[in-house]
């Protein structure tokens, strides 16, 4: 989790605002379930939720993976 500043427009104003940005990582199977899990603990009413598929070595990915079933 990183603190960052946001500009973005709502409701036809552009808000500046302090968010906080978190990087989860896990297998493709898990996504729906981590979005799922966003969504219902934070309060925004429109989410911003990247997957983002990505290579590592393969020390990390097989880790990954035992750790997420």
């Amino acid at each position: 989790m990183f603190p960052i500043k946001s500009m973005y427009w709502w409701n036809k104003k552009i808000v500046n605002d302090n968010e906080i940005i978190i990087l989860a990582k896990t297998i493709n199977k898990n996504y729906e379930k981590v979005k799922k899990e966003v969504k219902k603990l934070h309060s925004y009413t429109i989410h911003c939720i990247l997957k983002i598929n990505a290579k590592s070595n393969k020390e990390y990915e097989k880790w990954v993976k035992k750790e997420t079933r």
